[in-house]
C-alpha cells in the first residue's frame, strides 16, 4: 500500500491533513481527495467512533489515494494494533509525555523483533507473508507441522 503522505514528506513536500470528528460515513474521504487533501485522521479521542467506523474510513481513504490516521483514545496498545490492523496507516497518540512512553507505544505499533503487537496471521504487512517452501518471508517465523 503507497502511503501518500509520507511520500510527500519524505520530497520535503506540504501534506494537509483533515480531522474527522463528526463525519461518519465512507464519502468523507471522497471530499477530502476532492479538497486536494493527503491524509485524513479520525480522532478517536474526542468523538464517539468506533473501531469499525474509524476501519472502514480508512479503507475508503487508501481507496482514493489519502492516507488514512486514527488518533486513538489512549496508550492502551490494543488501540493502535486494532485501528492498524484495521487500515490505518498511521497512529495519533494523545498525552505521551515522556521518553518511556514513547517508546512504550512505538514496541505496542510495531512486530517481533522490533515492537510486541501481536501478528494476526500470515499477511505481508507483518512481513510474515508464507511462501510454498512453509518458510516465513521474514526469516524469523516459520510454520510448525
Amino acid at each position: 500500500m503507497a502511503n501518500a503522505m509520507k511520500q510527500k514528506l519524505a520530497a520535503g513536500e506540504l501534506v494537509l491533513c483533515m480531522n474527522l470528528r463528526l463525519a461518519r460515513t465512507v464519502d468523507i474521504a471522497m471530499v477530502a481527495k476532492a479538497g486536494g487533501y493527503d491524509a485524513l485522521y479520525v480522532d478517536m479521542e474526542h468523538s464517539p467512533y468506533s473501531i469499525d467506523t474509524a476501519a472502514t474510513i480508512c479503507a475508503a481513504a487508501i481507496g482514493v489515494g489519502i492516507t488514512p490516521l486514527v488518533r486513538v483514545p489512549s496508550h492502551d496498545g490494543h488501540w493502535s494494533s486494532r485501528v492498524l490492523d484495521g487500515g490505518a496507516q498511521g497512529v495519533i497518540v494523545p498525552h505521551v509525555n515522556n521518553r518511556g512512553e514513547a517508546e512504550a507505544v512505538v514496541r505496542n505499533c510495531r512486530f517481533p523483533p522490533l515492537g510486541q503487537r501481536s501478528v494476526m496471521g500470515s499477511d505481508r504487512r507483518s512481513g510474515t507473508a508464507r511462501c510454498r517452501s512453509g518458510r516465513s518471508t521474514s526469516g524469523s517465523t516459520r510454520r510448525l507441522r
